[in-house]
């Protein structure tokens, strides 16, 4: 039931962003924290049907409270690197609600677009929730937009390589809503993946309690290394033993 709701939810996005394309316009979407399929949002099918256009992302954490937690943070940070990952970097725009009105203070504020930033998103977008921003905040932004502008210099152009890709599932009607905290709170440069086109490289990391694809012995070629965390064994019975016997065909640890 979940599977038929999701793809109907899609479809009427889809209806819905087609029928508003008009010549000149720019249509985009605002894409709530680790949105996916089960929200109607699916950023590889958008990046098809709405080329060009524009794509907020990283909603999270508006208050000082939200952002002191470590975990809340590499929540904002893995939603940003998910949703990127289908669209060009000219298409991104960030998220920087402050709610309720003060919760962040400007200093934060400012500091939410420096994660923006260093994530390769070029266009910084204030919202101030549910009241005009005051002086205070307007003028902290002023002192550091010399930074800002320095740190985007820098940054702007490069290619970021995550070396380590942590599994997130193919399904997106199945268990987590969000990857494992772990790998990024250790400081590995990491990045979720959940679509077979964005995985192949050096290291895949399953962890926690995500649900293997089918697909798995598939996509474990496109690897190096792969590394299955304790829980996640746990979580999918005999997936162990599968695992093992392929392995030891393809000459892998």
């Amino acid at each position: 039931m979940l599977g038929d709701w999701t793809d109907f939810i899609v479809s009427d996005m889809d209806k819905f962003v087609k029928s508003l394309r008009v010549p000149g316009m720019k249509l985009g979407i605002m894409m709530m924290q680790h949105a996916n399929r089960r929200h109607g949002v699916d950023p590889e099918h958008m990046a098809k049907i709405n080329p060009g256009g524009l794509f907020r992302v990283g909603e999270y954490n508006f208050s000082d409270k939200q952002l002191a937690v470590p975990k809340n943070k590499i929540n904002q940070i893995t939603s940003i690197q998910l949703h990127s990952q289908p669209f060009r970097k000219y298409q991104l725009y960030s998220e920087t609600t402050v709610f309720p009105a003060r919760a962040l203070k400007p200093e934060m504020l400012v500091y939410k677009a420096r994660i923006a930033i260093a994530l390769g998103i070029p266009n910084i977008t204030l919202m101030s929730g549910a009241w005009l921003m005051s002086d205070d905040y307007w003028n902290c932004w002023a002192k550091a937009m010399p930074s800002l502008r320095r740190f985007h210099k820098e940054v702007s152009g490069q290619q970021i390589d995550y070396p380590v890709h942590v599994y997130f599932g193919l399904d997106e009607t199945q268990p987590p809503l969000v990857p494992s905290y772990l790998p990024f709170l250790s400081g590995l440069p990491a990045e979720p993946v959940r679509s077979i086109n964005r995985m192949g490289g050096e290291i895949l990391l399953i962890s926690g309690r995500v649900i293997l694809s089918e697909n798995l012995k598939a996509i474990t070629k496109l690897y190096s290394l792969v590394v299955i965390d304790k829980l996640a064994l746990e979580t999918n019975g005999n997936i162990k033993s599968q695992l093992s016997t392929f392995n030891e065909k393809q000459g892998k640890r």
